[in-house]
Order: structure tokens, then C-alpha cells, then sequence
């Protein structure tokens, strides 16, 4: 970032007289007799355009007592070697420091006012390109073209003119006025939207999803699971019983034998009802997955495309 050090809003001689003003006159803070060299020194390098020794010189005469004048001339100086960031900062803190009797605190203010006024002209701004569409190449002031930039970039104040261009779709162009410690969007938009032409082809249709596999199966387990669970209840329920009322019987135990029979009578009827369920899905699954294989012997389907979409034919 090349910075104007050429450009002098107030004049430096009056920033001395200011500096010579504020130790020669009540301060509402004390102020050593090593702050007065310190800014006396540093106002000497501003002059000179020893913009870095002046921050130097006037960061140690804050470092013994912070005042209002010293973080005015703190911030022009960071200004002046391109720290625009911490000008603003050393602007910020005039503030709240201890302020000096003289220069009166609406004279510092007017001059903090075009100090501020000046970052504008003097620091670069930011940038943000906007691109619609994004395969649009960017390049400013006439510089090469590239990429849309994703990022915020720095720009110098003043007019620049953004070119955007798509090979063989067309271009824009933009003015816009870059502000100094400002943001500033430029959309680059082009009004044709970007037309790709597709040859005719001809592509199989694709084949519709069919929920008649998925039943079949489902069907398939669960008729399974239901007889794998009438032969689990046959072996581990009813056959015991069974032996029970055998052994009831060879004894004469009429009551026991009674009791047996009736609740192997009950389990056998619910056992038979989950044998004849499982039975009917196994059926209807198998009936499902047969007719699912049969339909997709049966034909095909083929679609022609033309660019205008107007062409479409269908064969069985």
C-alpha cells in the first residue's frame, strides 16, 4: 500500500507550535520534563517525515502519562507510515486521556476532525465483488483478468473501473468511488444468463421404482417368522402339556386331566391360526416376487431428447 506522505491538511508547523503550546502551559496532568523532550523530538521527526521514529518517541511519552494532544499526534503519525487501523485507535483514545490546558479541548477536536477526514483520502478502502454468474473474469482499472475474488481486497481512494467478461457470452462494466477505511460492493452481473447447447442423444428411460419387491419380502419374513415361532410354541409349549395330561390320565386324576386338556386345546387353536398366517404370507410374498420378475421381462421403455425437448418416443 503506497501512501501520499505529500499530503499536509494542517500544517506541520502549526502541529510544532502545538507541541511547543502544550509544555509551556497549565496542564490539567502533570507532565515530566522527559514527555516534554519526547514530543518535541517526535514532533521534529513529523516534520522531517520520520513518520516511524515520531511513533516510536510518542509511545514512550505515553507510556509515562497518557495525554488528550499526545494520542492526536500519536494518530497522525501512525497515519502518515500507513497504519490506518491504529490511527483510528490512537483517535479513539484522545478521548478518554487527560486532557491538556491548552490547546482547549474544541481546538484538538476541529483538528481531530480533519485529521479523521484525511484517513479517507489517504488510506485504502475495502472491496467486495459481487459475480452473477460466477464463471465471470474479473480485472480493475484494465489489469489482467482473473477469477471473481471470494475475498474483501484493499483498494487505493478514488475512481476505479471493474470489468467483468464471459468468452463468448458477453462482458459488464463498472465506475465506482473507493472510500478510505470504507467498504464498498460492486456487483458485476452479467443480463444473459450462460446457455449451454446439448446435442440430441438418446438416453434409456430410467426404470420406475417398484414397491412389489420390497412386500414380497417383507411378506416372506414375516410368514417365516410366524411359522418358526408356531413350531418353537409346538415343541416347547404344547408338546409338555401333552406328556402332562398323559401322565394325568394314567393316573386317574380326572380334575388335573381336565385342566390339561382344556388349556391344550386353547394353545393349539392359537398354534394353528399362526400356521395358517405364516402359510398365507409365504404365498402372497412369493406371489408378489413371481409377478415383480414377470412384469420387468415384459418390455422396455426408450426416450429421445432433442435440445428443444420437443421429441419423445416410447417402444414396448
Amino acid at each position: 500500500m503506497v501512501m501520499g506522505h505529500n499530503r499536509q491538511t494542517l500544517p506541520l508547523a502549526l502541529v510544532a507550535l502545538m507541541g511547543v503550546t502544550l509544555f509551556c502551559s497549565p496542564l490539567r496532568a502533570d507532565i515530566s520534563k522527559k514527555q516534554k523532550k519526547l514530543n518535541e523530538k517526535a514532533v521534529e521527526q513529523m516534520m522531517n517525515g520520520n513518520y516511524d521514529d515520531a511513533v516510536s518517541l510518542l509511545e514512550q511519552s505515553l507510556a509515562i502519562g497518557e495525554l488528550n494532544i499526545t494520542y492526536l499526534n500519536l494518530g497522525r503519525a501512525y497515519a502518515k507510515a500507513g497504519r490506518c487501523q491504529e490511527a483510528l485507535v490512537a483517535y479513539d483514545r484522545m478521548a478518554v486521556a487527560p486532557r491538556v490546558k491548552s490547546p482547549s479541548p474544541d481546538e484538538l477536536y476541529k483538528v481531530l476532525v480533519t485529521y479523521r477526514d484525511d484517513l479517507k483520502l489517504d488510506c485504502p478502502g475495502k472491496v467486495v465483488i459481487r459475480c452473477r454468474p460466477t464463471e465471470i473474469l474479473v480485472g480493475v482499472d484494465g489489469g489482467n483478468l482473473e477469477t471473481c475474488p471470494d475475498q474483501v481486497f484493499d483498494l487505493e481512494p478514488g475512481e476505479h473501473i471493474f470489468y467483468g467478461e464471459v468468452e463468448g457470452v458477453g462482458s459488464v462494466e463498472r465506475t465506482e468511488t473507493v472510500i478510505g477505511m470504507t467498504t464498498i460492493y460492486v456487483d458485476l452481473v452479467l443480463d444473459r444468463p450462460i446457455q449451454q447447447v446439448v446435442a440430441p442423444q438418446e438416453v434409456q428411460k430410467p426404470q420406475e421404482s417398484s414397491a412389489l419387491p420390497t412386500l414380497g419380502w417383507g411378506a416372506l419374513g414375516l410368514g417365516g417368522g410366524l411359522l418358526i415361532a408356531g413350531l418353537v410354541t409346538d415343541l416347547a409349549v404344547i408338546s409338555p402339556l401333552v406328556e402332562e395330561f398323559d401322565s394325568a390320565k394314567k393316573s386317574f386324576d380326572s380334575v388335573r386331566a381336565s385342566a390339561l386338556k382344556d388349556s391344550i386345546d386353547t394353545q393349539q387353536s392359537i398354534n394353528t391360526a399362526v400356521f395358517i398366517t405364516g402359510a398365507t404370507f409365504l404365498a402372497v410374498g412369493t406371489g408378489l416376487l413371481v409377478y415383480d420378475l414377470m412384469g420387468d421381462s415384459e418390455g422396455d421403455a426408450k426416450v429421445s431428447l432433442a435440445p428443444n425437448g420437443a421429441r419423445v418416443s416410447v417402444r414396448f
